[in-house]
């Protein structure tokens, strides 16, 4: 694949550059950063200029706040020309204030308009494109395409014309014509070259990745993903195009689950945005950024962010995003252990239309009503199942095996508390598959974790305990101590079945001592109760396994050998056996008689 280096093949025009997405920054001339202003030289009567000038200097600080105070109050005195309306409303769009920002773009546009810019006029529509179809609010966002197409088609070719390119793009992959989203990038890249924009090469070599990660061809994709990124953090591309890039490229890292790759460059861009004075890129980036710092173990903060993109999406009427931003809130409370918090969490996000699974199954499951939870992640997973067809004629695409294997970790731990093995094991392979075609880190963690639990279940404890030790060791790697702890939970499982008490111990006080420092209530208290349990297993009285303890244990309460073995996720046989040994080993001849030998030595 062509390597194309961005910053020496353009040399965008700085006023255009500013005009479609903000300012951006470049080396002056003795080597530390510079900002240029283009003023448009007008004085309006009844102006107060030192408020313009005010603006449009902390604009070009990327002092947001101050440029959205001093230029709106100019825009009070008088109402401003294009070029400032653009600086107001990425000021507004910076500072969080997003329901003002549409708004002054279409002032923009109008303007621009009127003033006979028709080329910028286009720009302008589809920069509204773009934000009503992120909403979305697709009869208004196709409404700006067409006035765009309509305004280009009497213009020159210019640079417009490639950015009305991507917008095709964005249409031919959303109807799966992969092949389509390929020649309109292709188109985007060979006129940002002829015209040097800087901008516009790294969103054509964005989509150029997008497209071909949706072919298949996910390492060629990725190098188009991290060069664009790399043009976008280093200070080569405007603002907004900054953040369109991030946004789409964490957005393909997310759906890949290539959580490594997300990590540096979420850390990258936080470099990005102390530079240029932003607390992070507002809106959907806002949630896919929170849900990387949930991962990476920081809750609180995670929460915060997600709780500031909920207000700022419901303020702008983005409430498809809302309904995400409040899915990943619920599932931060989740971690934490406050199921009433996480449910009404998951209630608006179904209110405004996003079915909040796995996380509200998880939920389901913790209460523990298996029941309900098999049934939430069912119809979950029948909604992507690729033999369905969906409401409207429509089926599943491709991208949804992404989707599935979302829900497919859950989908086993369900079935094995449900007993349900069979589901469990082909639930796992359809995973392993998964992986095995993206070959992502945490998609190999998760299908080594599942496949650990469905062999513990199938009393293949080498089997299990190899594959949770690669399970623990890749979410180490990715630096995700939730989800390294509950891998350290699943090996103390298969420790305690083998009967070696103390690796089991190592393994729940590592994990419990994790949970605490990441305030996960609920993990910590059953790592607790493991270990509390476990420090009492062992039996120097009759010489019973751990595993025979828990059976007896069982058998006290009364539960029948088939409700232990779905206790335990054993099969009836296994049971069986068992009992049969801990009638040998206490010399009694029924299995009461063993509880009561048990009882008075102070096993149970």
């Amino acid at each position: 694949m062509e390597v194309v280096d961005i910053a020496a093949c353009c040399t965008p025009s700085r006023g255009q550059r500013l005009r479609r997405f903000g300012p951006s920054w470049h080396n002056g001339p003795n080597g530390p950063p510079r900002y240029e202003l283009r003023h448009e030289g007008v004085r309006m009567a009844g102006l107060d200029v030192s408020e313009l000038e005010y603006g449009r200097d902390a604009y070009e600080r990327h002092m947001w706040g101050e440029a959205l105070a001093h230029l709106g109050a100019a825009d009070a005195a008088h109402p401003l020309g294009a070029e400032d309306l653009l600086r107001l409303a990425y000021a507004s769009y910076w500072t969080g204030s997003l329901d003002g920002y549409l708004t002054l773009l279409e002032r923009a546009y109008s303007a621009f308009v009127e003033g006979g810019d028709d080329e910028q006029a286009a720009l302008t529509a589809l920069m509204l494109q773009w934000d009503y179809q992120s909403k979305p609010a697709q009869s208004l966002a196709n409404g700006w395409y067409k006035r765009a197409q309509r305004i280009l088609q009497a213009c020159p070719e210019c640079v417009a014309h490639g950015y009305l390119a991507q917008s095709r793009v964005w249409v031919a992959l959303a109807e799966g014509d992969v092949d389509g989203a390929l020649r309109e990038a292709h188109t985007m890249i060979e006129l940002a070259k002829r015209f040097g924009d800087r901008d516009l090469l790294a969103l054509g070599i964005q989509r150029q990745g997008q497209a071909l990660v949706a072919r298949g061809e996910v390492a060629a994709g990725l190098e188009c993903l991290d060069e664009a990124v790399v043009a976008a953090i280093s200070g080569e591309l405007g603002t907004m195009t900054t953040a369109a890039v991030y946004c789409a490229a964490i957005t393909c890292c997310r759906q890949l689950a290539d959580y490594e790759r997300a990590g540096q460059w979420s850390a990258a861009v936080n470099r990005w945005c102390e530079r240029e004075a932003c607390t992070g890129f507002p809106g959907l980036c806002r949630i896919y950024t929170a849900e990387l710092t949930c991962l990476r173990g920081a809750w609180a903060q995670a929460q915060e962010e997600l709780e500031r993109a909920c207000e700022e999406l419901q303020r702008f009427g983005a409430f498809a995003m809302a309904a995400g931003a409040f899915y990943e809130l619920g599932e931060v409370r989740r971690r934490m252990g406050d199921l009433e918090g996480a449910e009404a969490a998951y209630a608006q996000a179904y209110e405004f239309g996003l079915e909040p699974q796995p996380g509200r199954a998880l939920v389901r499951l913790a209460q523990g009503d298996i029941a309900a939870a098999s049934t939430a992640i069912a119809r979950a997973l029948t909604d992507l199942d690729p033999n369905t067809q969906r409401a409207g004629g429509a089926r599943s695409q491709p991208a949804d095996r992404l989707k599935r294997a979302r829900l497919l970790p859950v989908h086993v731990e369900i079935a094995l508390a449900a007993g349900d093995l069979p589901t469990a094991q082909g639930a796992t392979d359809e995973l392993e598959a998964i992986a095995a075609e993206y070959d992502t880190k945490a998609l190999h963690a998760q299908a080594r974790w599942v496949r650990a639990a469905v062999a513990l279940a199938d009393e293949d404890l080498g089997t299990a305990l190899a594959a949770a030790t690669d399970a623990r060791a890749l979410w180490q790697e990715l630096e995700m101590p939730y989800e390294t702890a509950r891998a350290r939970m699943s090996a103390a499982a298969i420790h305690h079945a083998a009967g070696d008490g103390e690796a089991a111990q190592i393994e729940l006080r590592t994990a419990h001592a994790t949970f605490k420092r990441l305030g996960a209530d609920l993990d910590q208290a059953a790592a607790a109760a493991k270990l509390d349990q476990e420090s009492r297993s062992s039996d120097p009285v009759f010489g019973l396994s751990s595993r025979e303890l828990d059976v007896l244990r069982l058998v006290a309460e009364g539960l029948t050998d088939p409700e232990i073995a779905q206790r335990l996720f054993l099969s009836p046989h296994t049971v069986h056996r068992h009992l049969a040994n801990i009638r040998t080993k206490t010399s009694q001849p029924s299995r009461a008689a063993a509880v009561a030998q048990a009882t008075r030595a102070g096993l149970i």
